[in-house]
C-alpha cells in the first residue's frame, strides 16, 4: 500500500482497540488484565539494494532522490492467543521519476515484527488492535532502521513520514482487503494464564 492510500481522521471505528491499549497502564495498576503483551520485537527480513553506486554519487541529481513508500500490515496466529504482527515497509528512491531517464537510486525492503499476546478483549477489538495499535508502536523502530540504512548507503538520511494506520485499516476495510482469520482464531482461544511476574509489555531498547 503506497503512501497515497486515502487516509481518514482517527475518530471512530478502530478507536476502541486504541482506547483499550492506552488503558494498559491503568489496567496494571488496578490489577486488571492488560489488553496485550509484546513478548518480542525483531527484524524478520531486511534487504538494501544500491544498484547505481558508486556512479550515482557523481550525478548531481542524486541529492534530489524522490522516495516512494509502501507499507502493509500482516498478522499470523501462533496459537494460545499469540500473534505475529509484521509491519512491512518498502522504500524505493528514484532519480528523475516519471521520465524516460528514471532510475532507481536505492531499494529498501524491511519486515519488522512483534510477537503479541492478546488479552481478554472483545472479538471486534482484536483486528484493530493488531492492525492499528501494534503497528503504531512498531513504526518508530522501522523509521530508525530505514533512516540508518539510507544514510549508510551514502544517500541523504530519510525520515519516514508518520503513517495513519487507522486510515489504512479503514481503507482496506472498504476495499474488502481485511482477512479476519487471525482475529477469529484468537477469539476462539482461551486467554493464557498469567505467568507470575511476567512483564506487561516489552519494548526494544
Amino acid at each position: 500500500m503506497s503512501d497515497d492510500t486515502p487516509r481518514d481522521s482517527a475518530e471512530s471505528a478502530g478507536d476502541g482497540a486504541a482506547d483499550q491499549a492506552e488503558g494498559r497502564t491503568s489496567n496494571r495498576e488496578d490489577g486488571r488484565e492488560p489488553p496485550y503483551r509484546i513478548h518480542a520485537q525483531y527484524v524478520k527480513d531486511f534487504s538494501l539494494e544500491n544498484p547505481k553506486a558508486p556512479e550515482c554519487f557523481m550525478d548531481p541529481l542524486v541529492r534530489q532522490v524522490r522516495p516512494q513508500l509502501e507499507v502493509d500490515v500482516t498478522t499470523r496466529a501462533l496459537g494460545d492467543r499469540l500473534v505475529e504482527v509484521l509491519l512491512q515497509a518498502n522504500v524505493t528512491g528514484r532519480i528523475e521519476p516519471d521520465t524516460e531517464r528514471e532510475r532507481t537510486a536505492y531499494l529498501i525492503e524491511l519486515s519488522y515484527g512483534a510477537a503479541v499476546e492478546i488479552g481478554n478483549v472483545p472479538k471486534d477489538a482484536i483486528d484493530p488492535l493488531l492492525r492499528v495499535e501494534i503497528p503504531r508502536l512498531l513504526f518508530p523502530y522501522v523509521r530508525q532502521i530505514v533512516s540508518t540504512a539510507t544514510q549508510d548507503s551514502g544517500h541523504n538520511l530519510l525520515m519516514l513520514p508518520t503513517i495513519d494506520f487507522l486510515g489504512l485499516y479503514r481503507w482496506k476495510q472498504r476495499e474488502g482487503q481485511i482477512d479476519s482469520a487471525t482475529a477469529d482464531q484468537v477469539a476462539d482461544e482461551q486467554p493464557r494464564a498469567e505467568s507470575a511476574g511476567a512483564p506487561s509489555t516489552s519494548q526494544a531498547s
